[in-house]
């Protein structure tokens, strides 16, 4: 268990429940034990202001009669543990995603433990096709660890074009006969564009709703 040092010096009594441990020892850093008991897998979550009911992680809205006319919502596997309204109930960070077709968002919540009863918060968006890498806990809430892929540079190619055949004058000056093919050159390597650096966003829970922080 991670408790923080106390901000004055009151003696922290052993027998304290985990909530009056918080209390008595002014602790603002989140507190890690038991693990999360719920599924936050069949829960209800508003994702840019749509409600969204999850059912074992996923969730799928027809948009038209194409195979691929819908919007695909799944909880990750990121989340993190931790009693963030200092209840004394863990709750736990979750991430998830909804893929629109070109643009995958991720959105962040917290599944609150409210006496065994799940109340998921309000969902905050994290980015557009990002990389979620950690999830830590921080002083005043959590913190998200992400990455998020550059744009491709403009006029880059995206695959090698086909050779197309020479005109018979091109043929003739590179030595050929006409109507022959000129001999093809070998297509410039594109690079893959990097990476952006890591960034770190800061959020903690306050009066049951998620907020991002400084």
């Amino acid at each position: 268990m991670i408790v923080s040092r106390a901000s004055s010096p009151l003696r922290c009594s052993l027998g304290l429940g985990l909530a009056g441990l918080l209390a008595a020892c002014g602790a603002a850093r989140p507190v890690t034990g038991l693990p999360f008991k719920g599924d936050p897998a069949n829960l209800r979550y508003e994702l840019g202001g749509v409600a969204v009911q999850l059912v074992n992680g996923a969730h799928e809205e027809r948009t038209g009669d194409g195979a691929d006319d819908f919007i695909a919502t799944d909880l990750t596997k990121a989340g993190l543990d931790a009693d963030f309204d200092g209840d004394g109930h863990t709750d736990r960070v979750v991430v998830l995603t909804r893929d629109e077709g070109y643009d995958k968002n991720h959105y962040v919540a917290v599944v609150l433990d409210d006496a065994g009863t799940l109340v998921p918060t309000n969902t905050l968006l994290l980015g557009k096709n990002v990389l979620v890498e950690r999830i830590d806990l921080h002083d005043k809430g959590f913190v998200v660890s992400l990455t998020v892929p550059a744009a491709a540079p403009a006029g880059a190619a995206t695959s090698p074009a086909a050779p197309a055949e020479a005109e018979p004058a091109a043929a003739a000056e590179a030595g050929g006969e006409p109507g022959e093919p000129a001999e093809a050159k070998e297509p410039a390597e594109a690079k893959e564009p990097a990476a952006n650096p890591a960034k770190r966003l800061h959020f903690a829970v306050r009066d049951r709703k998620l907020v991002a922080i400084e």
